[in-house]
């Protein structure tokens, strides 16, 4: 599906488009601009080339020799000697007949592997995607917080005018002004803080889109999305565990270490192959030719390799063992993730209601605190020493 973005698109953007950039252009700048997708994709590729290696082996294999050979033979006892030069060329046929199993478990590695790729290249895929989402939303909360700041900070300037004012009539003490003095300086550092806090965060969604980091460019504000439907936490764990990418791709790692270790079996078994071979030999001091050929079987059967086999199915076992743990591991925290993201998520839905209506009533107390200050009914502090 992207697989044109990932070839084709050039290393970094450096000129900034007019128009903000909607969540959907930000996702498909970044499957194009990403290294993590590329080389997830080329190491599929690479699978697919594997497989087809594996394959070969089943077919017969076919080689031409050719040779000229120059020399001279020597007769001792008064014997005359004899230059000759000679010409050979040979084809040999060779083709494994029968190796109780050993290609077959290698093939089915390689198979194996090539899932595990596949997975892993879909699941880089849907890392950058929601990377990207996620750096979009850091950008946009970074914005309406420094706006917010924004905000408070000309709130505290309007009540410095207003301590400034009510001081100079003589309704309030001079400590008014120095404590609306230090409001402001706080708001300002707050709101410094978050421009800072913006221009970091667009600079790493710069990157992530193929941007470099100080290009200028702008996010769309985001439409109204539709709630998910409800979910408990037993059926979304099902779920991640049928969907999961990465964890398909440990499942499809574990099938292939299993199949390396039978194709170590295997090798302890006898081999049977068919080798044929025709050539031609020309004599040239005496220009004779002579043709030869031959067919036979071969049958190979493994007593020693300096424990070589014994080392290599160990090394097997182990892989085949460390896979299956860290299949088991990451169930677990595939598990803890959406344990957590499910949690979260019932956590910010109480929060954002609980904030709304929380909002609503800081509106009303400010503006009511802010009308009687003006009026001079009321200080900047209460005194609350009697209370």
């Amino acid at each position: 599906m992207f697989t044109a973005l990932l070839l084709s698109a050039p290393f970094l953007l450096t000129e900034p488009t007019q128009e903000p950039l909607t969540i959907s252009q930000l996702v498909e700048m970044a499957l194009a601009h990403n290294h993590e997708s590329k080389i997830s994709w080329w190491q599929a590729q690479k699978a697919t080339e594997a497989v087809k290696v594996a394959k070969s082996s089943f077919f017969p294999t076919i080689d031409l020799n050719m040779a000229a050979t120059h020399g001279k033979e020597y007769e001792f006892t008064n014997g005359p000697n004899k230059k000759f030069t000679q010409t050979t060329a040979e084809l040999v046929l060779s083709m494994m007949l029968l190796d109780f199993g050993e290609r077959s478990h290698e093939l089915t590695a390689r198979r194996k592997a090539l899932q595990a790729a596949k997975w892993d290249a879909d699941f880089a895929v849907q890392k950058v995607m929601i990377d990207t989402i996620e750096l979009a939303y850091n950008v946009l909360h970074a914005q309406e917080t420094a706006h917010a700041a924004r905000i408070t900070q000309d709130d505290a300037q309007r009540m410095l005018k207003a301590s400034e004012s009510l001081q100079k009539a003589g309704f309030t003490p001079i400590t008014d002004v120095y404590t609306a003095k230090v409001t402001l300086a706080d708001m300002q550092m707050n709101l410094a803080e978050w421009q800072a806090e913006l221009d970091i965060r667009k600079a790493k969604l710069a990157q992530q889109i193929g941007y470099t980091v100080d290009t200028p460019f702008e996010l769309a504000a985001l439409k109204a999305i539709a709630p998910p439907k409800k979910s408990d936490i037993k059926t979304l764990l099902n779920k991640a565990k049928a969907h999961r990418k990465d964890l398909l791709a440990q499942a499809a790692r574990l099938q292939e270490a299993e199949a390396e270790l039978q194709k170590g079996y295997s090798s302890y078994m006898p081999k049977l192959s068919l080798d044929g071979s025709g050539g031609l030999n020309h004599f040239h001091h005496d220009n004779t030719k002579t043709g030869t050929y031959s067919i036979g079987l071969n049958l190979k059967i493994p007593l020693f390799s300096g424990f070589d086999s014994i080392y290599k199915n160990r090394m097997a076992f182990a892989d085949r063992e460390t896979s299956l743990q860290q299949l088991a591991k990451l169930e677990i925290d595939i598990a803890n993730e959406v344990l957590k993201a499910f949690k979260e998520h019932e956590a910010a839905e109480t929060m954002l209601k609980i904030a709304n209506e929380s909002l609503q009533n800081a509106r009303l107390a400010y503006d009511a605190a802010l009308e009687k200050y003006k009026a001079g009914k009321e200080g900047m502090f209460q005194d609350t020493s009697n209370a």
